[in-house]
């Protein structure tokens, strides 16, 4: 939550920087795209990536003749279950943020421009204190969602060797179901 909740905040301001239209509705349409794909996708695109035999262990074993094991390792495998579920959800929330800062009054920016603010202090003076009450509703909805631990995500990315560091309750209890 500490590192998925603001990256939504922050391709919301991007999409709203962007001014053709087009364009941002072809970026808004990918970023929003893998909330529709399964886990079962997501972790063999993952797998695909950072595997052993991935594309990103391949160059670095062309450059250092190494390799990372991405999926074997309790350290690592935390920030494959944070990157992969900022990657499949982060464009999905981010509508919200972006339905809101559409209702942001125009004028407030026009006039933080009239007094000088550059694009980054109008973000600081008038989006976010604008965005202030979402942030704060879907901060609480975000609370509620910890309980739900994403079985789907940890069943189909974890493995025997990052059980210790993995395991939530409910894959926890579906490993021992199996294995009674």
């Amino acid at each position: 939550m500490i590192f998925s909740f603001p990256v939504a905040i922050l391709i919301a301001i991007f999409f709203s920087e962007i001014k053709n239209k087009k364009i941002q509705r072809m970026i808004q349409t990918i970023s929003t795209f893998p909330h529709f794909l399964s886990w079962v996708l997501v972790a063999s695109l993952f797998f695909n990536i950072f595997g052993n035999y991935g594309i990103l262990n391949n160059i670095i074993n062309s450059f250092f003749d190494s390799k990372i094991s991405f999926f074997s390792s309790p350290s690592l495998f935390r920030w494959i279950l944070i990157l992969s579920y900022i990657w499949k959800e982060s464009g999905w929330n981010s509508i919200i943020y972006f339905a809101a800062i559409c209702g942001i009054d125009k004028s407030l920016y026009e006039a933080a421009k009239l007094d000088g603010a550059n694009s980054i202090k109008c973000i600081k003076h008038v989006t976010l204190p604008g965005l202030k009450k979402i942030i704060i509703a879907m901060f609480l909805i975000q609370i509620g969602n910890i309980f739900t631990a994403g079985f789907g995500q940890i069943y189909n990315l974890y493995n025997s060797t990052v059980y210790s560091s993995a395991d939530v309750l409910e894959t926890y209890i579906y490993r021992i179901m199996l294995l009674s």
